[in-house]
């Protein structure tokens, strides 16, 4: 399923799709972005979901690791957004 991410953290991120995610779903979150060779896969688990205006739902995820390598990556992208 398509999503867009709307929001990234280390502990999780917020997308938002057309269909709302059940909560308690298990999910891999695969963020591209140009500052990666290729993209980033993060399993992760929904814990919202709540309709936005638009008619699309935005959903909580957590995340499910807590690699160094994985945090790391995480700090490197939420560095380079807030760049923008």
């Amino acid at each position: 399923m398509a999503a867009e991410l709307v929001d990234l953290g280390l502990g999780g991120a917020s997308v938002a799709t057309s269909e709302p995610l059940p909560v308690g779903m298990t999910i891999k979150l695969r963020i591209d972005a140009p500052a990666l060779w290729e993209p980033l896969e993060v399993p992760g688990r929904v814990v919202w979901s709540r309709p936005r205006l638009d008619g699309t739902c935005q959903n909580g995820v957590k995340f499910d690791s807590d690699s160094p390598i994985l945090i790391a990556i995480l700090v490197e992208l939420i560095g380079a957004r807030s760049q923008f």
